[in-house]
């Protein structure tokens, strides 16, 4: 029977090809994986399937030596190439360093030119561990600096120097390895150092030499030289006041990460600031972490020039908050968009309302392009552990993100610095009609001022809002509103018993549902109180207000109303919590015990869990006193 054969399109094979890449980068493994993951052999499949097509026809073996070369996650492949290298043991017993056997070849030899040849194709380098992928062995620092001396011997040492000439992307921890990449700079687009000895963000570091000299040194050339850069962070890592200069010289960057200790933040950023008038036109992104929390600058006066970022969009700001205030006024923009506060243990030798007051109006006028419409959509504060360091705030301190009208996010991650009102979320609701997500946990040593009339206001001015985490008091059965339906329908499942009101029970009998204007799908109610006579409203409201509601959070414990799992786990708990208080004690601890305990539940009707959900809220709420 004769052979028969079928003719691939030469873009089929390379759209295979390109395919095989993807999943191949997708699947590197990262440092801390182990050899037999699922990560590891999908990289492994992947790379032995380009393998095979590079041993075939030039066009498609080229194509395919392409996409092995794209991307190095090790150094060690290309390095083998010129050298010869060899496992030694190291100082700690488990682990191996790879040196090189014997000497490297004359640069003149043809394994330069392969290893050329190869690096040419290299445009992604991310060696983010001194060890091999998978493994316990790193390369000793000795290899990088012999492969360095000898590049420096070639006969034409322009053609030496860049060992990867069209390198665009470069993700490396600092250290030896850097040696490599210094005059492979001309064609980089993202650039990304890491600190390898400290967890991002943590920690007192000092300003790191090698970082400094290694940026220097790229820039050194000419602007013209650095024109694709478009991102750079320095994670973690510190440089000196000459090479912040010439990155704020990148006029091309579009995104940029700095890290600096507090100390620095005075001695480098101010003194920048101080004596020169920086540009960044197309900055759009701007990151600025304060590396430590042990001291904070004794006086920051108001810079006398800002830097210039009249594209700027997303700003994240790390550090005490006098420092944050200082560094919102050193900048200069119009236009941004997002705003996120991380804030670190500072000095209580200053008044914390003004603090925030001067934050907020900073805000107002980095995105005030247009005066009557300012573009500020997204604002996040988050205060981590320190909230119980600060000055108790009032809202007012926040009130000039009252005149963001077209805010759609507010965000307080852990806890807020002021307990909001009825008064105020109405406030809220009337200043920011788009509002989509609002995040507002008061401290929990704080009394609760909100209530569900406070809710229902905040609803009615914001219908577009989809996540809410608010703890209210419903203990005062005269400050929960009582819902009407909104379509004619429903007036015939009025119940006489009921005194003209509608029970979510009666709905699970097949009473016609109600379409509350609200959308919201993410409600985290906190800790909110309610006593046995309120316990009834304050179910009737949530289940008749928010009628799409997809997820219901109490006490940290969330119950998506979506899952059949978690429909079990709320009949479980609506059983459970009949129990008597000596032989359950039902809390958030307790949660974890619920979810697991083989409880036979009765049967609740088909359809939607939020029935269920509602009966769960009734009897979880008419335990004896407050929650």
């Amino acid at each position: 029977m004769a052979q028969e054969w079928t003719i691939l399109n030469f873009d089929v094979i390379t759209s295979i090809i390109w395919t095989l890449q993807n999943d191949m980068e997708a699947g590197v493994p990262s440092p801390s994986d182990h050899i037999h993951s699922q990560s590891f052999k999908r990289f492994k499949a992947c790379r032995h399937a380009l393998f095979c097509l590079a041993l075939t026809c030039k066009p498609i073996s080229d194509a395919a030596l392409r996409a092995l070369w794209h991307r190095l996650d090790d150094l060690r492949p290309i390095l083998t190439l010129v050298a010869k290298m060899k496992l030694t043991r190291s100082t700690k017993p488990v682990v191996q360093n790879w040196t090189i056997e014997g000497d490297l070849p004359p640069p003149t030899h043809c394994d330069w030119d392969r290893f050329h040849y190869y690096a040419a194709m290299v445009q992604d380098i991310r060696v983010l561990s001194d060890y091999v992928p998978g493994s316990n062995k790193r390369i000793h620092h000795s290899v990088y600096s012999r492969i360095i001396d000898t590049c420096c011997r070639r006969e034409d040492p322009s053609s030496g120097w860049v060992l990867f000439p069209n390198l665009l992307t470069l993700d490396v921890i600092m250290g030896p390895a850097m040696l490599l990449f210094q005059t492979s700079t001309r064609n980089l687009r993202r650039m990304r150092i890491r600190n390898k000895n400290q967890q991002p963000h943590q920690g007192a570091i000092n300003v790191d030499p090698q970082a400094s000299r290694f940026i220097q040194n790229m820039l050194r050339e000419s602007e013209s030289s650095t024109s694709h850069l478009r991102a750079l962070a320095l994670d973690g890592v510190t440089i000196t006041p000459a090479a912040l200069l010439k990155v704020f010289g990148i006029s091309s960057l579009q995104t940029l990460h700095l890290s600096f200790t507090l100390a620095d933040l005075v001695s480098q950023l101010v003194r920048v600031l101080e004596h020169e008038q920086l540009i960044l036109p197309n900055l759009n992104k701007l990151s600025i972490y304060c590396l430590d929390n042990r001291e904070s600058p004794q006086s920051l006066k108001d810079p006398r020039r800002r830097l210039m970022l009249p594209s700027l969009q997303t700003l994240l700001l790390q550090g005490p908050l006098d420092s944050i205030a200082y560094m919102c006024k050193a900048i200069g923009s119009q236009n941004l968009a997002s705003f996120t506060l991380v804030s670190l243990l500072h000095r209580m030798d200053f008044e914390t309302s003004s603090i925030y007051r001067d934050i907020c109006e900073s805000m107002n006028r980095l995105s005030r392009r247009f005066p009557d419409a300012p573009l500020l959509r997204d604002v996040t504060f988050n205060f981590g552990r320190t909230l119980s360091y600060l000055e108790p705030a009032g809202l007012s301190s926040f009130f000039p993100l009252f005149s963001l009208e077209n805010l759609t996010s507010l965000t307080f991650h852990q806890y807020a610095p002021f307990t909001p009102s009825d008064a105020n979320l109405e406030d809220m609701g009337k200043a920011w009609p788009n509002l989509q997500t609002l995040k507002i946990t008061s401290p929990p040593q704080e009394p609760i001022k909100a209530s569900l009339q406070g809710v229902k206001c905040l609803i009615e001015h914001c219908p577009g809002l989809l996540h809410l985490s608010l703890t209210f008091d419903a203990s005062n059965a005269t400050k929960i509103p009582r819902v009407a339906l909104l379509t004619s329908e429903t007036s015939k499942t009025r119940s006489a018993d009921n005194h003209g009101e509608f029970s979510p029970l009666s709905l699970r009998k097949g009473c016609v549902s109600a379409r509350f204007p609200s959308n919201l799908c993410t409600f985290d109610v906190g800790v909110s109180v309610a006593y046995q006579d309120t316990a009834d409203a304050v179910a009737d409201f949530l289940w008749w207000m928010f009628p799409e509601l997809k997820s219901l959070t109490y006490a940290g414990q969330t119950f998506s109303t979506n899952s059949d799992s978690t429909q079990i786990l709320i009949q479980s708990v609506f059983v459970l919590c009949r129990c008597p208080d000596n032989e359950l004690q039902v809390g958030p601890t307790n949660f974890s015990k619920l979810c697991t305990s083989n409880v036979s539940v009765p049967d609740m009707p088909k359809g939607s869990v939020l029935p269920a959900l509602t009966m769960f809220l009734k009897d979880f709420l008419l335990r004896k006193g407050p929650l």
